[in-house]
């Protein structure tokens, strides 16, 4: 035979080529496939009978021995997230009763419920009134509010001997003779920080922890080294997104945390010293798969956010499990605050102590600068140029306390930033203006003067801050000349948007000498009395303290958010600007809220509604959430009061991209620029989408003789806003690449997503005001209709996820409406279009939600064709599981005929393939999970839904013979 030509090698080596990519592609998209369904079956299961996530994570470990107190700790959070009165948006719930608003000053009914009853069951039913604190220091410090009175025993020094008492670790009741007392300590504990660690708290009332059973079948250096065996392995995908996609500082952040918890495990040998530790066994797997399931979530942030939580989670599992670190780590992780190094001998490098909060920071800051002066009064830092300082609003309550005074003090106060934006036109407070104060008072300072002692709160810190300060003042700190006493709380930034811990530092920065030893005695005497690094919750701290570098990253995207927010989506208009506040360098935007907003007119069936608005319900109370802190990963709102009585609402911007911030804020934006006289109603959003619609088609030539259609406007819009994707780019990279280069930030106008926004704002209006029957007709019900059917049918290209499950929660409820109607040809219609809604929106967690509240009468009174096409669209996208509890839920509820459709559906689907086993998020030994997927258990648990099934028919009939 003829030898094989070149171009017949060339084309055989490129056919390989080819085959290769090819298998390689299908394999990607197999992995890609399954890291999806394994977060969104991990979410039918958080709503499903089972409970929230966390409380399955907490079942789980409670079968560990061992693992009391880590099971009851999991979930626990010091800042939380109030839930919803109704959630569109399903996540994974990571929920627990003692989680606080804000543990300092807000502690839930249930944290205040365990501390008592902690309490109760060491002294009895009828004890002294007492109040739960933290340590014996903060019980000397609202002691001395009662010297000379009669609500003490003697002194505070007699009282604090014979009246605190000692409940667990971290844990301690002081008593008084009556129940005012109590009371009138606790907006002083709050000031303070004197609360116990919510961790302390629930393992004290946990009980005894077991010691860990040896499992000689697990291997936890072969787990460690499931991080390291893929190719490429978690930590690199977590890295790969590239730089310009929103969510690459936080996923870069989880790299950064898991990658040193990788370091620490090998370094200190966790895994070969505790080889067979079963509860390190299912933290290391529950995390591998959290953290090979985030980079496919980067197409929201509210996902990737709340995979990034279980992250958090499983991270303090297995921190707790082996609990590697100790206060000298975390004085070794929290000594890059100070920026020293480069300071003389003379200077120590590590005077910086762990408290229970940033206001208790601030607390003792106050009494170590009162012990290095000798004197109570606190001046202020002020220069002509910035004006004064920006104060903590505890930190006036404290100096009320103490009565503390602000002239001819050798004590400067300053705050390095301000966690709220100055007025427009005003000198912005930063580090430039802590400089120029403390060098205006050090040339004010005489030679016999003492040290002046700078008291900085650093809980807002910029990258180089410290660095900047210490740098310019290394000789007075060397001469003895100038003290930095610096206090930070970690609940902000330094949480790394965990939100999970409630600690601060203060640390001294100066020349030793005598002054300088007693306070550091101080602080090292209240330290060892907190014992904070003694809880489980400690462990998680130092670990965050040791990825400083996202700090910055975090701040600094969301910094740049607030700018985008400010000048695109938020502008003051003309007049108006007081009403507006923002700062370049600051993560917020503050908004009048005192002035009127434009009334919502509705042309609902029963006639026309006017709805006066206040300006604050104009942002999403899903995509917004009201919160007692910021610094979190998603933006959250404040209320925040102002000088002149008046009230400003502060967004807090969070790691969200352009895209998602549009979705969220054009149109609150749109509104808030109106003058209150303005009216908004259903026509005005109809020709705002209509002209965004225009907007998005201004590139592209459209003959005369054509008029587009909403739906046609909208998909070509999406289609140009689209990032290119090369030939090459197809063929090289793999479908998780290709799509988080579609999602990297560009400037182009976001049509889309601000048509999005126009919906997705009238439809939480109209959820929140209106009911479904109110729905039924009228002209604003054929806008409605009009405006989702074009932005439904375009597919919403460049839409998140969450903008999209709003968008179709409108469409469900407006069918809904149509389902409950008396016209039986308008109930077929609304069945009709809720399908077609799910069917070209899949995916998407409500749902089966939705198939739940289809009206029995209204599915059986559709054609074959119409039931086969909502199975189709709304049961069979569902995993095994989920399907078994749906139909059962169908079957409490009576809806016979669907659960009978959806049974024998079921059954249909078995014959032709076994469903693949829908793999969760949380660790499951292998012979549970595959019983749970095996063919006969399956078949034997819908032969138990038709035996439900045929009984509940019996009984129907047999009713309906009785009448």
């Amino acid at each position: 035979m003829p030898a094989a030509s070149q171009d017949d090698v060339a084309v055989g080596a490129r056919r390989r080529q080819l085959d290769g990519r090819v298998h390689h592609l299908q394999r990607a998209l197999q992995q890609e496939l399954q890291r999806h369904r394994r977060y969104d079956h991990s979410v039918r299961q958080d709503w499903g009978p089972a409970g929230s996530y966390a409380e399955q994570r907490r079942s789980d470990l409670r079968q560990l021995r061992g693992a009391e107190h880590i099971a009851a700790q999991y979930g626990l959070s010091a800042a939380r997230r109030d839930p919803l009165r109704r959630d569109v948006l399903h996540h994974l719930r990571i929920d627990h009763d003692v989680s606080s608003d804000y543990l300092r000053d807000q502690p839930s009914m249930d944290f205040r419920e365990l501390g008592q009853q902690l309490y109760r069951q060491q002294f009895g039913a009828r004890a002294m009134p007492a109040l739960i604190v933290n340590s014996r220091h903060v019980a000397s410090q609202l002691l001395e509010h009662f010297r000379g009175t009669k609500d003490i025993q003697g002194s505070p020094e007699q009282h604090l001997r014979e009246r605190l008492q000692t409940l667990a670790p971290g844990v301690l009741a002081l008593q008084f003779r009556a129940r005012g007392s109590v009371t009138a300590c606790e907006p002083l504990l709050n000031l303070y920080g004197g609360r116990p660690s919510a961790h302390a708290l629930v393992a004290a009332v946990t009980g005894t922890q077991s010691r860990i059973a040896d499992d000689p079948h697990i291997n936890n250096v072969t787990l460690l080294n499931h991080f390291y065996s893929d190719d490429p392995d978690v930590c690199e995908r977590l890295r790969s997104l590239p730089a310009e996609h929103a969510l690459a500082p936080l996923s870069n952040t989880a790299a950064a945390l898991l990658e040193q918890w990788l370091d620490v495990a090998d370094d200190r040998q966790l895994a070969a010293l505790q080889p067979h530790n079963p509860v390190l066994a299912n933290g290391l797997q529950a995390l591998h798969r959290i953290a090979d399931t985030l980079p496919s979530l980067s197409h929201d942030s509210q996902l990737f956010g709340n995979g990034y939580q279980v992250l958090l989670e499983e991270l303090q599992v297995c921190l707790s499990a082996t609990r590697p670190f100790t206060q000298d780590d975390f004085r070794l992780a929290a000594a890059q605050m100070l920026s020293v190094s480069q300071l003389a001998e003379a200077v120590p490098k590590q005077d910086i102590y762990l408290v229970s909060s940033g206001m208790a920071a601030l607390t003792l800051g106050h009494e170590v600068a009162d012990r290095l002066t000798g004197e109570r009064n606190v001046a202020m830092a002020s220069t002509a140029r910035h004006g004064q300082t920006p104060v903590y609003f505890e930190v006036e309550t404290l100096h009320r306390e103490w009565l503390i005074g602000h002239d001819h003090s050798h004590t400067l106060y300053a705050t390095l930033n301000h966690s709220m934006p100055g007025a427009t036109g005003a000198e912005r407070w930063g580090v430039e203006a802590v400089i120029e104060a403390t060098a205006q008072r050090l040339q004010q300072a005489g030679a016999a003067d003492p040290a002046l002692v700078l008291l900085l709160d650093a809980t807002l810190e910029q990258r180089d801050d410290m660095q900047r300060l210490v740098d310019h003042f290394a000789a007075p700190l060397q001469a003895g000349q100038l003290r930095m006493v610096v206090c930070k709380s970690y609940q902000k930034y330094a949480g790394l948007g965990s939100a999970k811990v409630m600690a601060g530092a203060i640390g001294l920065i100066g020349r030793e000498d005598a002054a300088h030893v007693q306070a550091r005695n101080h602080l090292q005497r209240v330290e060892q009395e907190l014992d904070w690094m003694g809880h489980n919750d400690g462990q998680l701290l130092v670990h965050l303290l040791g990825c400083r570098e996202q700090e910055f990253a975090l701040l600094e995207r969301a910094c740049d958010s607030g700018a985008y927010v400010a000048r695109h989506l938020l502008p003051p208009p003309p007049g108006k600007e007081q009403e507006y506040r923002h700062d370049p360098q600051l993560p917020f935007v503050a908004v009048d809220i005192q002035a009127s907003s434009p009334p919502l007119t509705l042309n609902l069936a029963e006639g026309s509604r006017t709805l006066n608005l206040p300006r604050d319900s104009q942002f999403s109370e899903y995509l917004l959430p009201l919160r007692d802190s910021f610094a979190f990963t998603h933006s959250s709102r404040t209320q925040i009061p102002t000088g002149d009585g008046g009230a400003m609402q502060r967004l807090a911007l969070g790691q969200e991209s352009k895209a998602e911030l549009t979705e969220r804020l054009f149109m609150p934006g749109q509104l808030l620029q109106q003058p209150p006289a303005a009216v908004w109603d259903c026509g005005k959003a109809w020709r705002l989408v209509q002209q965004l619609g225009d907007e998005g088609m201004r590139s592209v030539q459209v003959p005369a003789h054509i008029t587009p259609t909403l739906y046609q406007k909208l998909y070509i819009s999406g289609r140009l806003e689209q990032a290119p994707v090369s030939d090459q780019q197809r063929l090289q990279r793999t479908p998780e690449q290709l799509r988080q280069h579609q999602q990297s930030e560009r400037e182009q106008p976001l049509t889309l997503n601000r048509i999005v926004s126009v919906v997705s704002h009238l439809g939480e209006q109209i959820m929140r005001y209106t009911k479904p029957d109110s729905w039924r007709a009228g002209p604003d019900r054929q806008r409605l209709d009009a405006m989702l059917e074009g932005v439904m049918h375009s597919g919403m290209p460049g839409v998140s996820h969450s903008g999209r499950q709003l968008v179709m929660e409108l469409q469900a409820f407006l069918c809904r409406a149509d389902m409950h109607s008396d016209d039986t040809q308008q109930q077929q219609r609304g069945l009709r279009t809720l399908t077609d809604g799910c069917a070209r929106v899949p995916g998407l967690p409500r749902q089966p939600d939705y198939l739940l509240a289809i009206p029995e009468q209204v599915f059986s009174a559709a054609s074959d064709t119409q039931r086969d096409r909502t199975l189709v669209a709304l049961f069979e996208p569902l995993d095994a599981h989920r399907r078994l509890s749906l139909i059962s839920q169908m079957l409490e509820q009576g809806d016979l005929g669907k659960a009978e459709a959806c049974i024998s559906r079921f059954e249909l689907l078995l014959d032709r393939q076994l469903p693949s086993p829908a793999e969760s998020l949380r660790p499951v030994h292998g012979a549970e999970h595959s019983t749970e997927h095996s063919e006969q258990h399956l078949y034997g648990q819908l032969q138990n839904q038709r035996a439900r099934l045929t009984l509940g028919q019996l009984i129907l009939n047999g009713q309906t013979a009785e009448r």
